[in-house]
């Protein structure tokens, strides 16, 4: 039966592949893949930053305190610290300190004593430009809507808040308004917010500069 004949055409030898090509294949692809998982990896790696954020006084007297808090929450940032308090002439030296030869250093020291401030210190995956971003550009009329100054203010010189512009500043500012250091601890939503930011936030918990 047709079934039981054995075909006539010559049969094609078994492919043999020898071992090293597919280890070396293996190997080569398992580079490539890693090399990719890599790049991945430091790509979406969090750059966890702390910033200092000042609510000025005319952002306290307007009681604009709440709006802006609730915009630097509703980004994900964790406050790290806050207090409220009359900043005095010898803090704003300091705080102001390349400004102080300045003409208009007068009229700033002025304003900044004025009334009651909010200080705080924010942290957060790339915290200094994400917060710079939110603040808005320093003349409030010309600052884009949807940043705080863009929405909220009207004026240049009253201007609502100051955020550190880099990390030296940053690191400059903070412990002058919070000499006594900063609180550890973790948003409950940290890992939603910021699932990278934990390897970095560890770091920062060894700090000195921390309250435990």
């Amino acid at each position: 039966r047709l079934g039981n004949r054995r075909s006539s055409f010559p049969q094609r030898p078994p492919l043999r592949i020898s071992s090293k090509f597919i280890n070396d294949s293996n190997n080569k692809t398992n580079k490539q893949t890693n090399k990719q998982l890599s790049n991945i990896f430091k790509t979406s790696m969090s750059e966890v930053e702390t910033t200092l954020v000042l609510i000025k006084p005319d952002a306290v007297e307007r009681e604009l305190v709440g709006e802006i808090l609730i915009r630097i929450e509703r980004k994900g940032l964790t406050i790290r610290a806050m207090k409220m308090l009359k900043c005095t002439e010898e803090i704003a030296r300091k705080h102001y300190s390349v400004h102080v030869d300045k003409p208009f250093f007068p009229k700033l020291l002025k304003f900044i004593t004025s009334a009651p401030l909010v200080a705080i210190v924010v942290e957060g995956n790339k915290a200094i430009s994400v917060v710079r971003s939110m603040v808005g550009s320093t003349d409030c009329c010309t600052a884009a809507p949807g940043t705080i100054r863009g929405d909220l203010g009207s004026s240049k010189g009253n201007n609502l808040v100051h955020a550190s512009d880099s990390k030296d500043a940053a690191a400059y500012e903070i412990p002058i308004w919070f000499p006594e250091g900063l609180i550890n601890w973790r948003r409950a939503d940290q890992s939603w917010v910021d699932p990278d930011g934990d390897l970095h936030r560890a770091k920062l918990a060894e700090s000195s500069f921390s309250l435990q």
